[in-house]
Protein backbone atom coordinates (compact mmCIF):
# COMPACT_ATOMS: atom_id res chain seq x y z
CA UNK A 1 0.00 0.00 0.00
CA UNK A 2 1.22 3.56 -0.81
CA UNK A 3 1.15 6.02 1.63
CA UNK A 4 1.01 10.15 -0.28
CA UNK A 5 1.75 12.68 3.01
CA UNK A 6 -0.09 15.87 2.48
CA UNK A 7 2.07 18.96 1.38
CA UNK A 8 1.45 20.53 5.01
CA UNK A 9 1.07 19.84 8.46
CA UNK A 10 -0.29 21.70 10.84
CA UNK A 11 0.40 22.32 14.91
CA UNK A 12 -1.49 24.17 17.37
CA UNK A 13 0.75 25.40 20.14
CA UNK A 14 1.24 29.28 21.27
CA UNK A 15 4.03 31.81 20.54
CA UNK A 16 5.97 31.19 23.61
CA UNK A 17 6.26 27.44 22.28
CA UNK A 18 6.82 28.64 18.70
CA UNK A 19 10.12 30.21 19.61
CA UNK A 20 11.53 27.18 21.25
CA UNK A 21 9.89 24.66 18.22
CA UNK A 22 11.85 27.05 15.55
CA UNK A 23 14.85 26.38 17.43
CA UNK A 24 14.78 22.89 17.40
CA UNK A 25 10.98 21.24 15.72
CA UNK A 26 11.37 17.57 16.92
CA UNK A 27 12.32 17.73 20.90
CA UNK A 28 11.14 14.92 22.65
CA UNK A 29 11.26 16.98 26.29
CA UNK A 30 8.07 18.60 25.10
CA UNK A 31 6.20 15.94 24.26
CA UNK A 32 3.13 14.97 26.65
CA UNK A 33 1.82 11.60 28.00
CA UNK A 34 -1.60 10.73 27.70
CA UNK A 35 -1.91 11.32 24.19
CA UNK A 36 -4.05 8.46 21.84
CA UNK A 37 -1.47 7.16 19.96
CA UNK A 38 1.58 8.10 22.85
CA UNK A 39 4.32 10.70 22.90
CA UNK A 40 4.85 12.49 19.73
CA UNK A 41 4.72 15.67 18.04
CA UNK A 42 1.08 15.90 16.98
CA UNK A 43 -0.10 17.67 13.84
CA UNK A 44 -3.17 18.04 11.81
CA UNK A 45 -4.21 18.46 7.99
CA UNK A 46 -6.51 20.67 9.39
CA UNK A 47 -6.32 24.30 10.05
CA UNK A 48 -9.13 25.04 11.56
CA UNK A 49 -8.76 21.84 14.21
CA UNK A 50 -4.95 22.92 15.03
CA UNK A 51 -6.49 26.36 15.45
CA UNK A 52 -8.91 24.96 18.12
CA UNK A 53 -6.13 23.14 20.01
CA UNK A 54 -3.76 26.43 20.49
CA UNK A 55 -7.04 28.15 22.22
CA UNK A 56 -7.53 25.20 24.20
CA UNK A 57 -3.35 24.86 25.21
CA UNK A 58 -3.41 28.82 25.30
CA UNK A 59 -2.67 30.16 29.19
CA UNK A 60 -2.05 33.92 30.47
CA UNK A 61 0.24 36.08 29.08
CA UNK A 62 0.62 34.01 25.69
CA UNK A 63 -1.26 33.39 22.81
CA UNK A 64 -2.18 30.87 20.09
CA UNK A 65 -0.58 30.56 17.63
CA UNK A 66 -0.47 27.79 14.81
CA UNK A 67 2.55 26.43 13.01
CA UNK A 68 2.55 25.38 9.77
CA UNK A 69 4.96 22.96 8.30
CA UNK A 70 5.85 21.39 4.75
CA UNK A 71 7.06 18.29 4.65
CA UNK A 72 9.88 17.45 3.05
CA UNK A 73 10.12 14.44 0.41
CA UNK A 74 9.76 11.56 2.29
CA UNK A 75 10.21 7.51 1.23
CA UNK A 76 7.55 6.89 3.25
CA UNK A 77 8.29 2.77 2.42
CA UNK A 78 11.68 3.57 4.16
CA UNK A 79 10.03 4.53 7.46
CA UNK A 80 8.33 2.29 10.18
CA UNK A 81 4.74 3.62 10.03
CA UNK A 82 0.92 2.73 11.26
CA UNK A 83 -2.01 4.73 9.52
CA UNK A 84 -5.78 3.94 10.43
CA UNK A 85 -8.87 5.47 7.70
CA UNK A 86 -10.95 5.80 10.10
CA UNK A 87 -12.18 3.98 13.33
CA UNK A 88 -12.10 0.51 13.61
CA UNK A 89 -11.25 -1.76 16.54
CA UNK A 90 -7.35 -2.36 15.56
CA UNK A 91 -7.42 1.53 15.99
CA UNK A 92 -9.50 1.76 19.38
CA UNK A 93 -6.83 -1.49 20.93
CA UNK A 94 -3.83 0.32 19.63
CA UNK A 95 -5.33 3.30 21.73
CA UNK A 96 -5.96 1.12 24.35
CA UNK A 97 -2.50 -0.48 24.23
CA UNK A 98 -1.39 3.15 25.34
CA UNK A 99 -3.29 4.77 27.26
CA UNK A 100 -5.05 2.06 29.11
CA UNK A 101 -2.03 -0.74 29.16
CA UNK A 102 0.51 1.89 28.96
CA UNK A 103 2.67 0.20 26.40
CA UNK A 104 4.71 2.14 24.02
CA UNK A 105 4.41 2.88 20.79
CA UNK A 106 8.13 3.57 20.01
CA UNK A 107 8.20 0.70 16.87
CA UNK A 108 6.36 3.36 14.46
CA UNK A 109 8.26 6.47 13.37
CA UNK A 110 5.09 7.96 12.09
CA UNK A 111 1.23 7.08 13.48
CA UNK A 112 -1.90 8.74 11.75
CA UNK A 113 -5.46 7.83 12.23
CA UNK A 114 -9.03 9.84 13.78
CA UNK A 115 -8.77 11.78 16.95
CA UNK A 116 -10.26 9.44 19.56
CA UNK A 117 -11.76 12.44 22.01
CA UNK A 118 -11.00 15.93 22.77
CA UNK A 119 -11.63 14.92 26.99
CA UNK A 120 -10.36 11.27 27.37
CA UNK A 121 -9.54 11.46 30.65
CA UNK A 122 -13.21 10.26 32.45
CA UNK A 123 -13.32 7.40 29.87
CA UNK A 124 -9.18 6.34 31.05
CA UNK A 125 -10.22 6.44 34.49
CA UNK A 126 -13.75 4.67 34.14
CA UNK A 127 -11.84 2.08 31.62
CA UNK A 128 -9.65 0.83 34.61
CA UNK A 129 -12.37 -1.87 35.44
CA UNK A 130 -12.96 -2.27 32.03
CA UNK A 131 -12.22 -4.15 28.84
CA UNK A 132 -11.05 -3.49 25.28
CA UNK A 133 -15.15 -3.70 24.05
CA UNK A 134 -16.62 -1.33 26.50
CA UNK A 135 -13.58 1.41 25.23
CA UNK A 136 -14.36 0.64 22.30
CA UNK A 137 -17.91 1.59 22.20
CA UNK A 138 -17.24 4.29 24.46
CA UNK A 139 -15.23 6.25 21.66
CA UNK A 140 -17.08 5.61 18.84
CA UNK A 141 -20.60 5.98 19.74
CA UNK A 142 -22.60 8.31 21.70
CA UNK A 143 -24.28 7.44 24.60
CA UNK A 144 -27.77 7.51 22.90
CA UNK A 145 -25.56 4.21 20.68
CA UNK A 146 -25.62 6.52 17.59
CA UNK A 147 -21.89 7.01 16.05
CA UNK A 148 -20.03 10.03 17.69
CA UNK A 149 -19.32 12.80 14.82
CA UNK A 150 -15.84 13.17 13.14
CA UNK A 151 -13.80 14.68 15.73
CA UNK A 152 -10.51 15.66 13.45
CA UNK A 153 -7.42 13.69 12.30
CA UNK A 154 -3.64 13.34 13.90
CA UNK A 155 -0.25 12.63 12.05
CA UNK A 156 2.39 11.83 15.11
CA UNK A 157 6.04 11.97 14.63
CA UNK A 158 7.68 10.13 17.30
CA UNK A 159 11.01 10.12 15.66
CA UNK A 160 13.04 13.60 16.68
CA UNK A 161 15.83 13.28 13.98
CA UNK A 162 12.89 12.18 11.55
CA UNK A 163 11.06 15.26 12.16
CA UNK A 164 13.92 17.82 11.58
CA UNK A 165 14.61 16.04 8.62
CA UNK A 166 12.32 16.34 6.71
CA UNK A 167 9.88 19.02 8.54
CA UNK A 168 10.68 22.39 8.27
CA UNK A 169 8.15 25.36 9.72
CA UNK A 170 7.04 27.57 6.59
CA UNK A 171 5.00 30.25 8.80
CA UNK A 172 2.77 30.59 11.57
CA UNK A 173 -0.91 31.94 12.49
CA UNK A 174 -0.94 34.33 15.25
CA UNK A 175 -4.03 35.14 16.55
CA UNK A 176 -4.61 38.58 17.81
CA UNK A 177 -6.20 40.98 21.01
CA UNK A 178 -9.04 41.30 18.75
CA UNK A 179 -9.05 37.37 17.71
CA UNK A 180 -8.25 37.71 14.35
CA UNK A 181 -5.82 34.89 12.58
CA UNK A 182 -2.76 36.37 10.50
CA UNK A 183 -0.42 34.37 8.87
CA UNK A 184 3.52 35.37 9.02
CA UNK A 185 6.39 33.62 6.56
CA UNK A 186 9.48 32.50 8.41
CA UNK A 187 11.86 34.79 7.42
CA UNK A 188 14.36 33.19 9.00
CA UNK A 189 14.29 30.36 5.86
CA UNK A 190 14.07 26.60 6.89
CA UNK A 191 14.10 25.81 11.09
CA UNK A 192 15.79 22.69 11.03
CA UNK A 193 18.11 21.85 13.20
CA UNK A 194 21.25 20.81 11.32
Amino acid sequence: MTIQLPEYLYHGTTINKLHKMKERLGNREYWKKGKDFGPGFYTTVNLGQAKRFAKMKCRPNDYPCVAKMKILDIDITKITSKVFIGASRDWSDFIFKYRIEKKSNSSYALIAGPLADNDMRDVVLECRTKDKEWFYRKITSTTTGEPKEYLGDQVVFTDETFINDFLIIEGWYLKNTKGEWRYETNKEGHSRTV
